[in-house]
């Protein structure tokens, strides 16, 4: 459920620009019969920009039933996607070339224009996300592929930074680890600029949803292997040191269980309960919530295409309020009163 107001106008959707765009005399009627309903049940202002559109967006995104996000208002999600997609590439386009930056000088750090083509890239970059936090932080910080790129940004800065300093030495196994974090989240973030393209959009929206969930799983899975590492190196299973430990409790995971180094009932005793809780009850529980997730997914694959575009065309509007404020506030300033819409 969701208020919406009403009294407002249809700026961006009843005129003439939109049925100049290049659309089929289909896709036209279609078109003026979503503007009809608009105006009949609920006259929001879906200006670009506006706080009705944004509540809109948000309202759309959020929502988990299929007959609303494949009624009549996907075309108003399709139409505002279509504005912002050039703008979309371009950013998409900006990540890609970036992502070769990093990569290419983290392999050759005595490329030094390479490394000073990459710090004049993430200057913008920085500041496009910056300008999106500033402006909209709630929003921000609660979409999960904006931790990535914050993220991805101030890794870049840094491992740049400490390996051009020591472009001449041998890079140590700590700088080698943040190398490869950057690169693991760079390649991440280019994934995620793959919804560009129509037809790979919600298998990344899945992917992506699919690692979301089953990431308190993740957390104890990883909390467990520490504790059973510990128990093996505590218990001079083989040998082994910490690290050791580590590495023969994550095979673990795959069954990979090293029972031909047990000596001792202790030994004994911790391989039983690590076969129990990672390979018998947390694994197979994994699996199954992935197997879930991805079965609820893809039994409705086009509304999370429909809800995907509209969370890209959530972050764009809050460009376009900032560039274009003083036409959205006045838009804004429209008397409102509430209708009670559900869905």
């Amino acid at each position: 459920m969701y208020n919406f107001p009403r009294e407002a106008t249809l700026k961006s959707l009843n005129n003439e620009n939109i049925l100049k765009t290049k659309q089929s005399k289909k896709e036209v009627v279609k078109l003026e019969k979503i503007i009809e309903y608009l105006q009949i049940f609920a006259q929001i202002n879906l200006y670009e920009g506006t706080l009705d559109s944004r509540a809109f967006l948000l309202g759309y995104e959020s929502s988990n039933n299929e007959e609303f996000l494949l009624s009549d208002w996907r075309l108003i999600i399709d139409y505002k996607f279509n504005y912002f997609l050039p703008f979309y590439l371009l950013q998409a386009i900006i990540n890609f070339i970036h992502t070769i930056l990093v990569t290419t000088y983290l392999f050759n750090p005595s490329l030094i224009g390479i490394y000073i083509a990459e710090m004049i890239v993430v200057f913008f970059v920085l500041l496009y996300e910056a300008s999106t936090a500033f402006h909209d932080p709630i929003s921000y910080l609660t979409d999960f592929d904006n931790f990535f790129d914050i993220s991805g940004i101030f890794l870049s800065i840094g491992v740049a930074s400490v390996t051009f300093v020591n472009r001449d030495l041998d890079t140590g196994v700590l700088l080698n680890s943040f190398q490869v974090l950057t690169l693991i989240i760079f390649y991440y973030r280019t994934l995620t600029y793959l919804k560009t393209i129509s037809f790979l959009r919600h298998i990344v929206a899945m992917l992506i949803a699919v690692t979301v969930d089953i990431v308190d799983i993740l957390v104890i899975l990883t909390i467990i292997i520490v504790f059973f590492s510990f128990l093996f190196a505590k218990s001079n299973y083989a040998g082994l040191g910490i690290v050791d430990s580590l590495v023969a409790s994550f095979l673990a995971i795959w069954g990979g269980i090293p029972t031909d180094n047990a000596t001792t009932f202790l030994d004994w005793i911790i391989l039983i309960l690590m076969s129990i809780f990672l390979t018998l009850i947390l694994v197979n529980y994994m699996i199954a919530k992935m197997s879930n997730k991805y079965e609820e997914l893809e039994s409705y694959q086009m509304a999370v295409n429909y809800k995907e575009k509209a969370r890209i065309v959530s972050e764009f509007e809050v460009w376009y309020r900032f560039i274009y404020k003083e036409y959205c506030e006045k838009a804004d300033a429209i008397q409102q009163n509430y209708v009670f819409l559900a869905y």
